[in-house]
């Protein structure tokens, strides 16, 4: 099997890796390649788990975005530690991250800001994100977050909204094979600075 092989064939650094994968799913155009599954956990200790975007896979990890205000900001900002998953169906392939989280700074943050559309820069401006709302509510929320993107001149990044990232200390790849030995290769180490240890598991 061609996924089989290439596993066989991996490279050391396994961001390197996701980064490849990650490219060859969104050039597939099937399912949401940057749909990324992130558990972390509540300040009770209790997991909580959501789908965000995975804006950028790099040397350095897996950056994504939210409000320090979110029910997920405020998780980070106790336990700095998140699980993620990314799944892709062309090739049926999936990834599974864990290691500690980061908040990137605000130059980083304004340019991860920058990048979005200006209703979206408006629907971060007006959002409370995770709070409660009822239907009047979304209603005004809608007419606000159109009102401000109507308008003219820069947006500016909320205070609170940030980008953050990843910071790996454990990659598996998964990738499906029709005989059920679904290759799985597990790197791991033991900061996020260190040299990465590989082996391959039983599927």
């Amino acid at each position: 099997m061609a996924g089989a092989a290439a596993d066989t064939a991996a490279p050391a650094d396994p961001l390197a890796r996701l980064h490849t994968w990650w490219n060859e799913a969104r050039a597939s155009g099937a399912g949401v390649p940057d749909a990324l599954a992130l558990a972390t956990v509540t300040p009770d200790g209790e997991p909580a788990n959501r789908v965000v975007v995975a804006k950028r896979i790099d040397h350095a990890g897996i950056v994504f975005v939210t409000s320090e205000r979110s029910p997920k900001g405020r998780d980070l900002a106790v336990h700095p530690v998140a699980a993620a998953v990314l799944l892709w169906p062309e090739p049926l392939r999936q990834v599974r991250v864990t290691g500690p989280v980061t908040m990137l700074g605000d130059a980083d943050s304004d340019d991860l800001f920058a990048a979005h559309s200006r209703l979206s820069q408006a629907g971060f401006i007006v959002s409370g994100q995770g709070q409660p709302i009822d239907p009047a509510g979304l209603d005004e929320l809608r007419r606000r977050t159109a009102e401000i993107a109507a308008g003219s001149g820069g947006l500016r990044r909320p205070a609170t909204w940030h980008g953050y990232r990843l910071r790996p200390t454990a990659v598996e790849f998964w990738s499906s094979d029709p005989g059920r030995a679904h290759p799985r290769r597990r790197y791991t180490r033991t900061t996020p600075d260190g040299a990465w240890t590989v082996a391959m598991v039983q599927p």
